[in-house]
């Protein structure tokens, strides 16, 4: 990575995302040293490891989303919102701030 960079909380967490692809890697060999060098960077830096871990937790709480269809009262919600009766605009809104809030990181 390059340490160059100021560290701003955009480019640690710019950075935890390029590391975190990296650890799909399709070869494992590739995969491995991805994994040794994310331990390092988290190691460099506690905004380093903090940053990680609030990013994995991020994709934790979406991937249990996806897995769990825990995305049924955001769907509902756009749903009612697109719904050719008339409803109030206040209605509408509160429907897609439910939606919002329930995919927005905790």
């Amino acid at each position: 990575m390059n340490s160059r960079l100021p560290a701003t909380p955009e480019t640690l967490a710019e950075q935890a995302a390029d590391w975190i692809v990296r650890l799909s890697a399709d070869d494992p060999a590739e995969r491995q040293a991805a994994e040794a060098g994310f331990r390092a960077w988290k190691l460099a830096d506690p905004r380093h490891a903090e940053t990680a871990a609030r990013l994995e937790g991020l994709l934790g709480r979406l991937d249990d989303i996806r897995r769990n269809g825990s995305q049924a009262p955001a769907r509902q919600a756009i749903q009612a919102a697109r719904r050719p009766k008339r409803r109030p605009l206040r209605q509408i809104a509160a429907s897609l701030a439910l939606a919002s809030a329930l995919l927005l990181p905790g």
